[in-house]
């Protein structure tokens, strides 16, 4: 798809496409492929703001879905981070870790504590274009 196709598409498209993966994403709390976002964060995130900019919502669900997979956005990394959050939490369930296994929770340490701040930044841009205070679930 063209960048100019991609321009073209409504911010709804976008949302629902997106939608779609999050409902059949296996639950975790440490990480999901980029790869299969249908487009990239930053027009997911784009369209989301727009979404909520532009409606006022009668159904508190649907803005509530909607910050909510504004939040979720954090918790798509790239494969290689994938691979580092697999090995890590393989290492955690170890009774006798070794080194490398202690090198691997470290690095996966790091990477849920970016997805955490990640969450929380998404928050806070969310924040701006309420005006209101978001928690996080």
């Amino acid at each position: 798809m063209t960048d100019t196709e991609l321009n073209n598409l409504s911010p709804e498209i976008i949302v629902n496409s997106y939608g779609k993966i999050l409902a059949n994403a296996s639950p975790t709390f440490y990480g999901l492929p980029v790869s299969d976002l249908p487009f990239s964060i930053v027009q997911i995130k784009d369209a989301i703001q727009t979404l909520i900019a532009n409606h006022q919502y009668d159904n508190e669900d649907i803005l509530q879905g909607l910050i909510q997979g504004y939040i979720s956005l954090a918790q798509f990394v790239t494969n290689d981070e994938l691979i580092i959050l697999k090995k890590g939490m393989a290492a955690i369930d170890k009774k006798n870790p070794d080194e490398d296994d202690y090198k691997s929770m470290e690095q996966s340490s790091f990477i849920t504590s970016k997805i955490k701040a990640e969450m929380e930044n998404n928050s806070e841009e969310l924040q701006l274009l309420l005006g209101s205070k978001i928690q996080l679930e």
